[in-house]
């Protein structure tokens, strides 16, 4: 009788659960979930938005027509499931456009690097006369100019692809006017280190850790260095320094690739949940940041880690602003104890040779724009600028 007792209660537990996932005030709420994260992300996308971003949209649109249809018909199970789909296409759409929007930098960017060249080299080789390096510049100007016409078309890949090939041909010539096969050598190395960089940067875009960050900012800072040695004719320096900036870029990435790790995943999914219910946001934005982790579970359980730590990263980026709008400053006596652990690790430090004394300076410079924002009361941006500092000495230690 005890036994039969049991199975009952499990049952009617089971049954109870499923309901209440199911209920139609549940599923109703689900349907305008994903109705008001549509209207969200057709608002973000902007008038222009990628080809595949709106065939995303318009079959979430055409997803929630059916979710309603089946609530209407009392399918509460197929709504549900309806409904949650047409939120994973909004989110695939948003992912779409932050792919294009990393192409587009990519290529912006090495266009630039080529404008550079073309204004750096010109005039030597109009001087020179030398007839092979007048041909090489010539063919390296044309492809610039596909590029950027290409670019201009909105055609970022095309314009990335082509931009690259004019910069290696402008490499080559800068090569040979710095000190022939060796500079050469050199100027493959530095260019292989700008890709392992562009990659950092394009794989993670906005959503790389700020202790990753940190070291891409000092990758970028010794690449710069590296090629004004080069230019100068100082062929080791430059070897030196692009060797180094590639260094602080693969640290970069082993630590950002670290926040795909499922634990990582799980723990930023907690640090939302938490911040979420000590925000107290409006309930769009609290909607929006819910949907946001319950979508990212959901990825953790199917093991599509990226996808989920994207989502993570989407609803702390939502809560931060939320948490900024409503003026939530950390406290003075947090912000001092900040300040003061990052005075005693720069006190520590103690620079090898000149681009570390150069790093080091550059801390002590945020460390005393985070101490001038704690005496005008700024804690917000006094935490943000000393734990700068912080990770900056930190890479010379």
């Amino acid at each position: 009788m005890k036994r039969s007792i049991v199975i009952i209660i499990l049952i009617s537990a089971v049954l109870f659960g499923q309901g209440n996932i199911s209920s139609p005030g549940r599923v109703l709420q689900k349907i305008e979930e994903a109705s008001n994260l549509l209207e969200q992300v057709s608002s973000r996308l902007g008038e222009n938005p990628p080809q595949l971003a709106i065939d995303y949209l318009e079959q979430a649109q055409r997803l929630i027509q059916e979710a309603h249809n089946e609530y209407d018909n009392g399918n509460m199970i197929a709504a549900r499931n309806l409904a949650e789909q047409a939120q994973s296409l909004c989110q695939q759409a948003l992912s779409v456009q932050r792919e294009e929007s990393a192409e587009i930098r990519r290529a912006r960017r090495t266009l630039e690097q080529c404008r550079s060249l073309i204004e750096k080299l010109g005039p030597q080789i109009t001087l020179l006369g030398d007839n092979s390096l007048v041909d090489m510049f010539g063919r390296g100007s044309e492809l610039f100019k596909n590029a950027r016409s290409a670019f201009d078309k909105g055609e970022a890949k095309l314009a990335y692809s082509i931009a690259k090939q004019a910069n290696s041909l402008f490499h080559k010539i800068s090569a040979r006017l710095s000190g022939g096969v060796d500079a050469e050598n050199v100027i493959s190395i530095i260019e292989r280190t700008g890709e392992v960089i562009a990659q950092t940067e394009d794989e993670f875009g906005d959503n790389i850790p700020s202790d990753a960050k940190a070291l891409l900012d000092v990758a970028n800072r010794f690449q710069k260095s590296s090629l004004d040695a080069f230019d100068r004719g100082d062929i080791v320096a430059a070897a030196s320094m692009t060797m180094s900036a590639r260094q602080k870029a693969q640290e970069a990435h082993k630590i950002a690739g670290g926040s795909l790790f499922p634990e990582f995943i799980k723990n930023g999914i907690e640090q939302a949940k938490s911040a979420l219910s000590q925000i107290q946001p409006s309930a769009d934005i609290y909607s929006e940041v819910n949907n946001l982790i319950e979508q990212a579970e959901n990825e953790l359980d199917k093991k599509d880690y990226r996808q989920a730590a994207n989502l993570v990263q989407s609803a702390k980026k939502i809560l931060g602003e939320q948490s900024s709008s409503e003026n939530l400053t950390p406290s003075s006596e947090s912000v001092q104890k900040a300040i003061s652990m990052t005075d005693k690790i720069i006190d520590s430090t103690e620079p090898a040779d000149d681009t570390s004394k150069t790093i080091l300076g550059q801390a002590k410079d945020k460390q005393k724009q985070a101490k001038d924002d704690f005496k005008r009361g700024k804690y917000s941006e006094a935490l943000n600028n000393t734990r700068v500092a912080k990770q900056i000495a930190e890479q010379i230690q």
